[in-house]
């Protein structure tokens, strides 16, 4: 008995030291946070020494909040239409949820909840960055997570397969009458359940546009962005690599009704820009985007969407489910009721399940409510552009409890000197300094220097197509 709860504890108590170490899975040998990403973000002093992991692991984690918290399974309810079509109402869950949690003051809260809430709790709560994680990864939640990574889901995606061919009986979502996922439309063969190497997992808000992450992004195994969100010319932050992509309803219906090679987005100020450059695989959550296969599969040869399987939107259920249970017992809250889960919940939560090395590598994600208010909306944007039907609050606190139970690794930090403004033109302080005149110069070899100091000019497709961006953005801006 003994020698089992040590064990138990010391898998935990591994699967947390992720946060400081970066340990790959499958070889047993650290790497670079992040593959080497130049600011990623920490909440604690890693100036403080080490505990003694034997110890911790032998007396179990001490004041462990987590005590007593069981999982719950997913409690049947009665489905009642969303406010989208193809959407099932979250509300009969959030109905389920207690009603005597997440109202105690600060001096209450644990030293997890603090951390939870933002970085000036992390520091204040004095709780080193061991036992913290090693509570987060002891909650509930975040047990079912790991369960999920080793039991594998039944299926990702739907496909001509009877094996996974069913489309009834998804918990998020559901096929609207009149409309059909033909045989025809349908992937031959699932997606694999376990993506070999590393994950990355890049977001649209303004701090992806921090820092030049573009070398530590194309280093993973597996890239995944949301939308039809591009790189365009900032390369340097934003990678150019893309493996997979993840659509909610508005975002697919514009993919469908783009040119073979770009896509300008039609959401106002958003300004989307979509050029494909390997195969890629595109992840629809909304079973009401398979009126847009068709098309899509016309205009994209190398693309091949799918939608999640009724599986995969129940382990993305069920862990999201439990995490919010979890924080409202451990004080934090409440949390209002999402009209629909976020494309960034479904994304990380299921490639946190598919990726066979962890932690996940998120990239511009938001961990701290403050950030909601002034890094709201999209890189690509011209203005704070967020759903309001989102529990925006929740997401911050899961990426956070991501972050310290050891499953992700958030790869951008904040610097609040930097304005969001200054983000979304991609411009930011961080950047190194361009070499000066005098060395990048170059040598005459016997031209007129008027010669060389006189720019090329562009040829007229050139323009037009400035002409034609800029025209986009001042519609986007006052639209």
């Amino acid at each position: 008995m003994a020698a089992g709860r040590f064990l138990n504890t010391s898998a935990v108590l591994y699967c947390a030291l992720v946060l400081a170490g970066s340990i790959n899975h499958a070889h047993g040998q650290k790497l670079g946070v992040c593959n080497g990403a130049p600011f990623p973000w920490s909440p604690f002093n890693s100036s403080t020494a080490p505990l003694n992991m034997n110890q911790l692991a032998t007396k179990g984690v001490p004041d462990d909040p987590t005590k007593g918290l069981r999982a719950v399974t997913l409690p049947r309810v009665r489905r009642t239409q969303g406010d989208s079509s193809g959407q099932w109402s979250p509300s009969p869950y959030c109905l389920r949820e207690p009603r005597n949690h997440g109202m105690q003051t600060e001096r209450q809260l644990s030293a997890l909840a603090l951390c939870l809430q933002n970085d000036v709790g992390c520091a204040s709560s004095g709780a080193r960055a061991e036992v913290t994680a090693a509570q987060a990864a002891s909650l509930p939640s975040m047990k079912l997570l790991r369960n999920l990574r080793r039991s594998k889901v039944k299926c990702v995606s739907v496909t001509r397969t009877s094996r996974c061919g069913r489309l009834v009986g998804n918990v998020d979502t559901y096929l609207p009458v009149g409309k059909f996922y033909p045989q025809s439309a349908r992937p031959a063969m699932d997606m694999p359940k376990k993506l070999a190497g590393t994950c990355a997992l890049i977001a649209n808000g303004p701090l992806t546009m921090l820092n030049r992450n573009g070398a530590s992004i194309d280093a993973h195994s597996h890239v995944a962005r949301f939308n039809a969100a591009s790189v365009g010319s900032q390369t340097l932050r934003l990678g150019t690599r893309t493996t997979h992509r993840v659509f909610n309803r508005p975002r697919g219906s514009e993919a469908s009704g783009c040119t073979r090679r770009r896509c300008t987005g039609i959401r106002t100020g958003m300004g989307q820009q979509l050029s494909l450059s390997a195969s890629e695989t595109w992840l629809f959550w909304n079973y009401e985007s398979v009126s847009d296969f068709p098309t899509m599969k016309r205009l994209y040869r190398r693309v091949t969407p799918r939608l999640f399987s009724p599986d995969a939107s129940r382990a993305v259920y069920q862990v999201y489910w439990q995490a919010r249970r979890d924080l409202l017992a451990l004080g934090l809250g409440p949390f209002n009721c999402p009209k629909a889960l976020s494309s960034g919940i479904h994304a990380m939560i299921l490639m946190a399940i598919l990726c066979d090395q962890y932690p996940l590598s998120l990239y511009g994600f938001t961990y701290d409510e403050a950030q909601l208010r002034s890094r709201g909306g999209h890189y690509v944007s011209g203005g704070p552009i967020m759903f309001g039907g989102h529990s925006w609050t929740f997401d911050a606190a899961f990426v956070r409890l991501l972050h310290l139970a050891g499953h992700a690794t958030v790869c951008t930090a904040d610097d609040p000197t930097v304005k969001t403004a200054a983000l979304r033109k991609g411009r930011a302080p961080r950047d190194p300094p361009p070499p000066s005149s005098s060395s990048s110069r170059p040598s005459s070899g016997g031209l007129r220097r008027s010669t060389l100091s006189r720019r090329p000019i562009p040829p007229a497709w050139y323009r037009r197509q400035a002409a034609q961006r800029a025209m986009s953005r001042r519609s986007n801006s006052y639209g």
